[in-house]
């Protein structure tokens, strides 16, 4: 069965080169990226993203030479979890592609069982159920591994019809909320309570972005974009917008929530994927609900599943006896904030590690990157991750 990328484009793409910081980075509930990675930073947790490949800085394996996608959905990932272990498994073979089989992401799977990740980010979809989908699913569920996919865009399958991997069971299943109302974004009036007050008030009336496929499976939504990437190309790192159609989709939100995963392990790496996956889904926002939704939606909220990750920790150290607070071996701060929402700010050009785990059918309209860029990616590559590299979706 084929596996289609909802991009218009089925070759190399040219795009636009842009200063960092056209974009801004995800808008996470966080007082600040700096204020959560001050807590946690997914350090040294392995984080497999599966997609088109990555020419993102810090990103081990498979190389994206020319489609992108994966380049910026490792991005968004290391945007949230900026010291977590990337590691990139393509499902296609042929590097200029987009396009991949069951058959392909079975396989990536498999090695990235094989590279021991505790994560794997899957940003694409396939409209068919498949026996051979559902044994390697379980594989990664009996290995203790979470399964981080999205469920597409809307146009990518039947109306109604059940997305995979995304919907089996063992995984978390990754739709895009829409924007913050403008008014309701950032911080007004003074003080934590008036920030927390307009951020309760902003997600209990958010609801899924247009784009996002309407499916009654989704465990928890994430911004899916507008976001920018990053590419390295002989030591130096580029940043990437869509052009002329922004990165935005499900595609995006997924490391969201695969990123949250990996600071959430590096708290208390002890944890099942059965746990860690209800942490997630326990300390997400409720926003909308009502006609196609099925149920209340939830929306990712990583400065709560850290803030909860580390009352697990402490609970723990003094149930051993142990001094809680932050130390060196996990690298935490023993400083906590009060959770409120705030505009995120663009990043620096020096936050240039950013990887994202990847989608099968890839949902967003692939944005386009400059010529000179892509013809250098041919020239530029990264040693591969493993065996036989799968096709790309």
């Amino acid at each position: 069965m084929i596996i289609q990328d909802s991009s218009p484009h089925g070759n190399c793409q040219e795009g636009t080169v842009a200063a960092p910081g056209t974009v801004p980075l995800p808008d996470i509930d966080a007082p600040s990226y700096p204020a959560l990675h001050a807590l946690s930073r997914g350090r040294d947790v392995d984080v497999a993203v599966i997609d088109t490949g990555s020419a993102g800085p810090g990103v081990v394996g498979d190389r994206d030479f020319c489609i992108l996608h994966g380049s910026v959905v490792t991005s968004v990932l290391r945007a949230i979890a900026p010291e977590a272990k990337v590691h990139s498994f393509r499902h296609n073979a042929v590097a200029s592609r987009a396009e991949g089989t069951v058959e392909d992401l079975v396989r990536a799977i498999d090695r990235a069982l094989k590279a021991r990740v505790k994560v794997i980010n899957i940003s694409m979809v396939a409209c068919e159920d498949t026996a051979e989908l559902r044994e390697a699913i379980g594989r990664a569920e009996k290995a203790g591994v979470l399964v981080v996919a999205s469920t597409g865009n809307t146009g990518q399958c039947p109306e109604g019809a059940p997305t995979f991997p995304s919907s089996l069971d063992p995984v978390l299943a990754v739709g895009a909320v829409a924007p913050r109302k403008q008014e309701l974004a950032g911080g007004i009036g003074t003080g934590a309570d008036a920030n927390t007050q307009k951020a309760n008030s902003a997600d209990q009336g958010r609801v899924p972005a247009q784009y996002s496929a309407p499916t009654h499976w989704v465990d928890v939504y994430a911004p899916g974009g507008p976001v920018e990437g990053q590419v390295e190309v002989r030591g130096k790192v580029h940043t990437i917008i869509g052009s002329p159609d922004p990165f935005e989709g499900t595609s995006f939100a997924a490391p969201v929530v695969s990123g949250t995963a990996a600071l959430v392990w590096q708290i208390v790496p002890h944890l099942s994927v059965q746990e860690v996956r209800e942490l997630l889904t326990t300390t997400a926002t409720p926003g909308a609900s009502g006609p196609g939704l099925g149920k209340q939606m939830l929306v990712i909220n990583p400065a709560a599943a850290v803030d909860k990750a580390l009352d697990l920790r402490d609970a723990r150290a003094s149930d051993s006896g142990v001094a809680s607070g932050g130390n060196a071996s996990d690298g935490t701060a023993d400083a906590r904030y009060e959770l409120q929402t705030v505009t995120t700010q663009p990043h620096q050009s020096e936050a240039a590690n950013y990887s994202v785990p990847v989608v099968l059918s890839l949902v967003l309209a692939l944005g386009i990157i400059a010529t000179v860029v892509c013809r250098a990616f041919s020239a530029d590559s990264k040693p591969p991750s493993g065996s036989e590299a799968t096709r790309a979706n």
